[in-house]
């Protein structure tokens, strides 16, 4: 075996480990563009149909890094129905994942009178949804078993799946706050005879809380917090502190600059420690983001790093991002 293939060994284990235990990993990663990503309750929560194209490219360097494509879509429709939806398609070393969601949300109008309004600070509002989604998990073409004979490898057929995910969502004058649960249904990973070694899908479990502070001169401050579990006991923490600002007063424009820090609480991980500087800006009916990742441990040595990219419309005039 080359010294080459003796180093990727390693880094190949860790793939594979993080797929194993970060499944949803590929869509919600991106949750900074789009909290619908992470909370299926934010589908519709916002009286505007807006689309996002969104890509991540993880571990940038190594071979076969992780990489995802994504494209998202949420609208409100009449009596506080909101739908919403994606389709993925993922690349994460050897192994492949493709799969779509489709969303039906409820929400309540709680703000006095019932005024309608697409400023979230002048609104208050409780949402609940439920989504199922499917996907397919394959090996690549260009993937080949140590082992020729290896039975975990032969009786892991590819197959389509289905599970469900479901969300309630609550903002109320600039603070929001939510609650998700993902992989409601037991299934294991593959659709293997081998049992014993077959690992199931985690349910996990997602938090956010945050609240938007509006500065004066057409500037808000909006920190945040996101809490992602499972039933392994892996923990996630992400802390993330966003400045946005107006161009011009009333003409739907304006930047933003996000910085987040990312802490996971699983004992013995070597990814445990991850720091994102983001920017982006509105320009009238167009959304543009780019979110920069970087390892604080062994893997910085190995990668430049992770770089996301977002690309959306509204298919109506808002005031600030619309996610």
């Amino acid at each position: 075996m080359s010294l080459h293939c003796k180093k990727f060994l390693p880094i190949l284990f860790l793939l594979f480990r993080f797929y194993v235990h970060a499944n949803e990993e590929p869509v919600t990663d991106l949750y900074h563009f789009n909290y619908y990503l992470a909370n299926p309750a934010v589908a519709g929560a916002n009286d505007c149909t807006y689309a996002m194209f969104g890509t991540s490219f993880n571990w940038v360097g190594m071979d076969n890094a992780p990489m995802t494509q994504l494209l998202a879509v949420q609208t409100r429709l009449q009596r506080g129905v909101g739908l919403g939806g994606y389709v993925f398609n993922d690349r994460n070393g050897y192994m492949l994942q493709q799969g779509l969601q489709f969303t039906t949300a409820y929400h309540i109008n709680l703000t006095e009178n019932q005024k309608h309004t697409l400023k979230p600070e002048e609104k208050r509002q409780l949402s609940f949804a439920l989504s199922g989604k499917v996907f397919n998990r394959s090996f690549s073409s260009d993937f080949t078993p140590q082992n020729p004979n290896d039975p975990v490898y032969f009786n892991m057929s590819p197959v389509w799946a289905f599970n469900t995910n479901a969300g309630i969502y609550y903002v109320s004058y600039g603070f929001f706050t939510g609650f998700s649960a993902y992989n409601l249904l037991p299934m294991k990973m593959w659709d293997s005879s081998v049992n014993d070694t077959e690992p199931y899908l985690p349910m996990t479990f997602r938090f956010l809380i945050g609240n938007k502070f509006n500065t004066g001169l057409e500037g808000s401050i909006e920190p945040s917090m996101m809490c992602k579990a499972d039933v392994n006991g892996v923990i996630d923490l992400d802390l993330n502190l966003k400045y946005a600002h107006e161009f011009e007063s009333g003409n739907n424009s304006a930047w933003w600059l996000q910085a987040s820090y990312r802490n996971s609480f699983e004992t013995n991980t070597i990814y445990n420690k991850k720091i994102f500087a983001m920017t982006g800006f509105t320009r009238s009916k167009f959304h543009f983001g780019y979110s920069f990742g970087l390892d604080l441990n062994k893997l910085r040595s190995h990668n430049y790093g992770t770089h996301q990219l977002m690309l959306g419309y509204t298919f109506c005039r808002v005031k600030h991002f619309c996610r």
